[in-house]
């Protein structure tokens, strides 16, 4: 490449929203990995969302700043990071010892994330799937997409195929269905004419989130919403119990009366005998 080639010339990032208990798209954008296009996929994200959400992202070092700005407080995030650099070759007795530094290192950035079930394990096979589907990303071949347009066109082709259309093996319907989005199975011929029905809108315009309902059976925390949108001041974890004045030590039991000792009875007389016999 060189200066004077159109800016979209070049490599394409494709940025991926999942709900990785739907497995749904949520959200996608296709552009350089740069600054803008990271804060205008989060924004978009946002705009999509209606409940605090639990978010996590790989290392890329735009995100928490991007995230701070479009959700303000009002998410749970979590950086989940790994370690690709190689050590040294250990030899002798240390060759088969357990490394000591973890590969993969979950840091809680915005609220209270779940760093035990922080993850980027679906998403990043959600990227599998769209590789293996969408010709224009295969390496080292010469399908890649001549016109950045194509490629944003493919990929949301892609992304609506992938949410109407295909029956996931996990969740054994299609990702609407499971996100209560869609009702049965879309075919081509559906998702095609629906396109083609459906005229431009304008973006999604952000609703105020709300808070996640808890899991059947665990009561709701305290929280209260923080003006200007800045997001929930909540109680997170159980209270702790009132403190408690210390208390005198109950007193020692007194041991049981002791019974008096018999009577001495009558003493035998005993014959001492001078002689040996």
């Amino acid at each position: 490449m060189t200066d004077d080639d159109p800016a979209e010339f070049g490599d394409a990032y494709t940025f991926v929203a999942l709900a990785s208990a739907s497995k749904l798209i949520i959200s996608y954008r296709v552009g350089k990995r740069d600054d803008e296009n990271t804060r205008a996929f989060i924004a978009d994200l946002r705009a999509r969302l209606t409940t605090v959400p639990q978010l996590y992202t790989d290392g890329w070092q735009p995100y928490p700043a991007a995230i701070g700005a479009s959700f303000a407080g009002g998410v749970d995030y979590a950086v989940v990071h790994k370690n690709y650099s190689r050590k040294a070759r250990r030899d002798g007795d240390h060759r088969y010892e357990p490394p000591r530094d973890p590969f993969i290192t979950r840091i809680p950035v915005y609220g209270v994330p779940d760093t035990e079930r922080a993850s980027t394990s679906h998403v990043e096979r959600q990227n599998w799937t769209m590789r293996m589907h969408i010709r224009r990303f295969t390496r080292l071949c010469n399908g890649f997409s001549r016109k950045l347009a194509n490629h944003r066109a493919a990929v949301a082709l892609h992304v609506a195929w992938y949410n109407l259309c295909r029956i996931h093996e996990s969740i054994r319907c299609t990702p609407a269905m499971e996100a209560g989005v869609a009702r049965h199975v879309w075919s081509i011929p559906e998702l095609v004419e629906a396109a083609l029905a459906e005229p431009e809108t304008e973006p999604p315009t952000p609703q105020p989130l709300r808070l996640r309902e808890p899991p059947p059976g665990t009561p709701t925390a305290p929280a209260r919403a923080l003006p200007n949108g800045r997001g929930f001041l909540r109680l997170v974890g159980s209270a702790p119990a009132a403190p408690v004045a210390p208390a005198a030590p109950a007193p020692e039991p007194e041991p049981p009366a002791s019974e008096p000792p018999p009577a001495p009875g009558p003493r035998r007389m005993v014959q001492l005998s001078l002689f040996e016999e």
